[in-house]
């Protein structure tokens, strides 16, 4: 049997294989990511300002690996050419010849308007079978629940990532005290009481951010040290507001779910 024959054959396989290796990545960068956390990668600068008796703590942290932008991007990539592949293929399943290039089939993502979708459908999913074409319809960012913003979307994500990594590597980065986790700040002093007052800042904290503030007691002229313990985690700069290897997962099963759901209408594998 020639490649071409075997290509003519509508199936799944191949489109799951690519779901499988994004996955099998995620996990192994989840992995590298711990390994990295576990060292604890933050430090505490304490500064004097003189004028206003005031010790100001920032944070320093080491920026993430660039490699693992890369890798973001092989998984984006992947996940998002899964769904393209799985377009063709519901094209050969239709017994309609696929198209490739400008004017091509692939899978369209779209937000609002509802007419955007409908005009370019008829180019990326020409061939598909009508059906098919409203399963995808129904997936797309612009038909999600009143309650998700559109920017939250999984594959309103996964396009904005991907358009991103074909002009640029991804950029992680680290983020401290996200909402909801403790931070401890702790100022030492050779003398008790001379803490006037003390401030913590509860956010998002990056690198350089002030973490917390205190002014002493203007009689006061001792040593002063501070201590930092506060749970951090890797983003990308590109997705604000989520961890890295969570937003993949959430990629991963999504895009495997969508995939699953044809798979009743294709043949059996042999």
């Amino acid at each position: 049997m020639s490649t071409a024959s075997i290509y003519a054959v509508a199936s799944l396989v191949a489109v799951l294989t690519r779901v499988e290796w994004a996955e099998r990545d995620v996990e192994t960068l989840n992995s590298e990511i711990d390994r990295w956390l576990e060292h604890q990668p933050y430090a505490a600068r304490l500064e004097f300002y003189e004028e206003e008796r005031l010790w100001v703590v920032q944070l320093r942290m080491p920026t993430p690996p660039l490699v693992w932008g890369v890798v973001v991007g092989n998984i984006v990539h992947n996940l998002r050419s899964a769904l393209d592949n799985l377009v063709w293929q519901l094209v050969l399943l239709n017994g309609e010849q696929p198209r490739s290039g400008p004017r091509g089939n692939d899978f369209p993502i779209f937000g609002r308007p509802v007419s955007d979708f409908k005009k370019a459908a008829a180019t990326s999913l020409a061939g598909v079978a009508p059906q098919h074409v409203a399963q995808i319809e129904a997936v797309q960012p612009q038909n999600s629940s009143a309650h998700v913003a559109l920017d939250a979307h999984p594959f309103a994500a996964l396009s904005e990532l991907a358009n991103a990594d074909k002009h640029r590597v991804l950029t992680p980065v680290s983020i401290g005290g996200p909402a909801g986790e403790e931070v401890l700040v702790n100022f030492r002093t050779e003398e008790p009481g001379v803490v006037a007052w003390r401030e913590t800042f509860l956010e998002r904290l990056e690198d350089g951010a002030t973490v917390a503030c205190c002014q002493l007691a203007p009689s006061y002229q001792g040593a002063v040290e501070a201590t930092l313990e506060l749970p951090i985690h890797v983003e990308l700069r590109e997705r604000r507001g989520v961890k890295l290897t969570e937003m993949l997962w959430v990629l991963c099963f999504s895009t495997r779910n969508l995939v699953c759901e044809f798979a009743s209408d294709f043949p059996s594998p042999a």
